[in-house]
């Protein structure tokens, strides 16, 4: 629990883990897939042969990340701040969910410091301080 703790802290340097932004990011294992390009993502999806419905797209809380992951691993991602925003259909097409990416209806949450669209689930860990979205130009 203290070695978590550390781990995932916002306001604690590590410097024998490098970035902090980096170590709070959970390890991507085999079958993940990041992506830069909508395009690329959508090609990859097509591919998928073994149950291609079992399969989540997130992106990062900058948008410039897309994520492929199974189901199950999604959920782990989503509890370090990634937003689901589609999913692979069983034809292997990729379906967005509306107003996931639209960062019109995103605002600045007051409780945990993420930008995300009101009513969904607070994406962890929560931040506070400069990292808090009140406090980032």
């Amino acid at each position: 629990a203290v070695h978590k703790n550390h781990m995932y802290s916002p306001d604690s340097e590590c410097n024998t883990c490098g970035d902090m932004k980096e170590a709070m990011e959970p390890k991507l294992a085999y079958g993940d897939r990041v992506f830069t390009n909508i395009d690329l993502l959508k090609g990859a999806a097509k591919k998928i042969t073994n149950k291609p419905e079992n399969y989540t797209v997130l992106s990062n809380q900058g948008g410039d990340k897309l994520l492929l992951t199974t189901n199950q691993r999604a959920a782990e991602f989503a509890k370090n701040g990634w937003m689901k925003v589609g999913k692979i259909d069983p034809n292997g097409e990729y379906r967005e969910i509306p107003g996931a990416m639209n960062e019109a209806t995103s605002t600045c949450c007051g409780r945990c410091g993420h930008k995300h669209v009101k009513g969904t689930s607070c994406p962890k860990p929560f931040l506070s301080g400069k990292r808090h979205c009140r406090n980032r130009s």
